[in-house]
């Protein structure tokens, strides 16, 4: 984690600086104030007159004064100075964490995404992020913070009585011993809060996205019932951790009070003896004090650095996790991409089903502006052939050829411009119609957003909403009807004119006869390219010019080229 301190470390050593200035002057003010306590028991017995007439204590007072409103204006300015400069590193590494963490996410194979939860990840970029950054930071400041104090303390503790100090400085190791052990149950537990917390994120975040599932199916109840269940480990781990704090500060209270007491009686027989003033054991007792509450706050101080570290280790091992897919760099010339599409011998098994593969020995070949069905019952892998040929996922075995490159040698990015697929869910983002059409193709002008929602019949009520194009569809845009946030998803991919356009049951929100017309669109639009359609239905296929049927196993067991009036026997895989 240190690293991370040194991106910052010339904003970091001004707020040490500050620390350090800031602690040098609270060292000055119990021994300004033993001196004034000297200055007036040295009157004692002296009328208000006679005090009045004592220059010397009263030039004294003066100067200790000063010094006081010296010390007190250098600490106020070293104070502003570490706390505001701190609270900046705190939150540039904290903006900085976010900004790399949600791009490496973003990076990932999509088989990370099958494991790992979106509910537990947004809790790294939230929860787990204030931990390190902001937790780490005010944390370590406050660890140097009183190390300062604390060695500056018992150096003044030596030097006014070095008898009184043995007892003084005893309870150190005992103090140190149980600041041991309680960072201990501070890490055990804090990493258990976290994991806690995340779940219960994820658990929320998921029923709130689903809604509707949820009012649908009256179980509203339930899922409170079982997010409460959740919470209540949340508090039960966070009320052992408490219970674990308290413990150990009342420890430190009663070591600490009860070391007082004995500094109080010894130091008022060696005051008595002529050894030491007054002001000199009030000043002792202030620096035992200081002592004692600067070791309280040391160990707090690492305690919430072993919290940060709890956190930081999920965290970097999320930073630190790479693809495991190579990323090819190829940009093929555009002359040399006609959307010639090759299956060969493919076996190809999801991450989280590795012994159930889906494709086995697979091959197919589509030629160039070819339109292709493919039908087949649920779970044959007509849509592991979108997602291997846009490289989502990667073959065990065999290769995914477009014009001749394997697909794992092209840019990622280029190869899904060039194949695009239209998904039976259509995901829409908040913020406005045109940002969600222009998603991957952010320069896109106004014409060219109105011409691909046209072809994907969308234009009409598009035009009908309050602010047109602009208007904002919310999150998952549930002001729009299924069709139309289909018809969206649609005009999102015809603004791109594909070479490779695959349509997996992207037309399935809309009735029979939009359906029907979109798809005409479609394929007029699409002349010039290679097109799959991928459904269970007629109506889904329309247009097809040839069509491959697939079983359970992934296999062709028909392979022919169709009439449109030849379609409607692919209706007995319905369901």
């Amino acid at each position: 984690m240190g690293h991370l301190l040194l991106q910052e470390k010339k904003t970091f050593a001004v707020a040490l600086a500050g620390i350090g200035v800031a602690s040098a002057c609270q060292m000055c003010i119990p021994y300004i104030f033993g001196s004034v306590v000297d200055l007036l028991s040295a009157t004692a017995g002296e009328n208000t007159d006679a005090l009045h007439s004592n220059t010397a204590v009263l030039s004294g007072l003066q100067e200790n004064a000063m010094a006081m409103l010296g010390v007190g204006l250098a600490g106020t300015a070293a104070t502003y100075a570490s706390t505001s400069q701190l609270d900046i590193v705190g939150q540039r590494i904290s903006m900085n964490l976010r900004k790399r963490l949600f791009g490496n996410i973003l990076d990932q194979d999509l088989a990370f995404f099958d494991v790992n939860k979106s509910g537990e990840l947004a809790n790294r970029l939230s929860t787990d992020v204030h931990e390190v950054a902001e937790h780490l930071v005010e944390n370590i400041s406050k660890f140097l913070h009183a190390s300062v104090m604390a060695t500056a303390s018992a150096g003044m503790l030596l030097y006014i009585s070095p008898s009184l100090s043995v007892i003084t400085l005893s309870v150190v190791p005992a103090i140190a011993l149980g600041a041991a052990q309680y960072a201990k149950v501070v890490k055990k537990l804090s990493l258990s809060l976290l994991n806690s917390l995340a779940k219960s994120t994820q658990h929320a975040a998921e029923k709130m996205a689903g809604i509707r599932v949820v009012r649908h199916f009256a179980a509203e109840i339930r899922e409170k019932e079982r997010y409460g269940q959740i919470i209540d480990e949340s508090l039960g781990l966070a009320k052992r951790l408490a219970v674990s704090e308290g413990v150990y500060v009342a420890a430190i209270f009663a070591v600490s009070n009860f070391a007082l007491l004995g500094v109080l009686f010894l130091g008022a027989g060696k005051v008595l003896e002529g050894v030491l003033t007054v002001g000199g054991l009030a000043s002792y007792c202030l620096y035992a004090t200081s002592l004692s509450e600067a070791m309280k706050d040391a160990t707090d101080g690492v305690a919430g650095v072993i919290r940060a570290q709890g956190a930081a280790g999920r965290l970097f091992a999320l930073l630190e996790t790479r693809p495991l897919m190579q990323r090819g760099a190829i940009i093929p010339p555009a002359e040399a991409i006609r959307g010639c599409i090759e299956f060969r011998d493919v076996t190809f098994a999801y991450p989280t089903r590795p012994a159930s593969p889906v494709l086995e020995g697979f091959n197919l070949m589509l030629k160039p502006r070819e339109n292709l069905g493919i039908t087949g019952p649920s779970g044959c892998g007509k849509s592991s052939l979108a997602l291997l040929l846009t490289r989502m996922y990667a073959p065990l075995q065999g290769q995914v050829l477009l014009d001749g490159y394997d697909v794992a040698s092209l840019d990622p990015a280029w190869l899904r411009r060039t194949v695009v697929v239209i998904t039976q869910e259509p995901l829409l983002f908040s913020g406005t119609v045109r940002e969600n059409i222009a998603l991957g193709k952010p320069s896109a002008s106004h014409a060219e957003i109105v011409e691909a929602a046209t072809l994907a019949n969308a234009h009409r009520f598009i035009s009908r909403l309050p602010q047109q194009y602009d208007t904002q569809i919310g999150e998952r845009a549930l002001v729009l009807s299924g069709g139309q946030k289909q018809r969206l998803a649609i005009a999102r991919a015809m603004l791109l004119k594909p070479i490779v356009l695959v349509v997996d049951e992207g037309t399935t929100a809309l009735d029979s006869m939009n359906q029907g017309e979109v798809l005409r669109q479609l394929l007029r639009e699409c002349k010039a390219s290679t097109v799959v359609l991928i459904g269970h239905s007629a109506t889904a296929l329309e247009g097809s010019t040839r069509l491959v049927t697939l079983n359970r196993g992934g296999n062709i067991v028909r392979d022919e080229m169709v009439r449109e009036s030849e379609l409607p026997h692919v209706n007995s895989w319905r369901g």
